[in-house]
């Protein structure tokens, strides 16, 4: 059931829900930013975030806290990506695990026209398959 809080809907995906939101894809998407990407900060909360500039979006990793601020690549694992989409206005969509690795991922859409879950993972579902196709290209 997604969750409104002025203007931010969250969707919980649970394992086996989506073909292409997936732990192993939000994995995948994950080892490959911290092994080829960049360092970029985009936001007060954290500095030098590990970071790679997809075509269509720009994909950031968080770590869990501020206790890692400066985003010390030997101090998290990094369970968050934040994607900032580019077309239109800026949009930011937070994906995270949840608990586990076998539990599914938690979707946050801030500032959005987007008003439906489903249109929600839809959306989400687009920007995961566009990351893993550019990441099919150097595996």
């Amino acid at each position: 059931m997604p969750a409104h809080e002025d203007d931010i809907m969250i969707v919980c995906v649970p394992a086996g829900e989506s073909a292409t939101l997936t732990v192993a894809n939000f994995q995948r998407i994950r080892r490959f930013v911290l092994s080829l990407g960049l360092r970029q900060t985009y936001c007060n909360m954290f500095n030098y975030n590990p970071y790679y500039p997809f075509t269509n979006f720009s994909l950031y990793l968080n770590p869990p806290n501020q206790r890692n601020i400066n985003c010390d690549l030997c101090r998290s694992d990094f369970p968050i990506i934040v994607i900032r989409t580019t077309t239109g206005c800026n949009q930011y969509w937070k994906i995270q695990m949840m608990g586990d690795d076998t539990n599914g991922l938690v979707l946050l859409q801030q500032y959005s026209s987007i008003r439906t879950p489903d249109t929600l993972v839809k959306e989400a579902e687009r920007l995961f398959r566009e990351a893993l196709t550019e990441i099919d290209k150097y595996e």
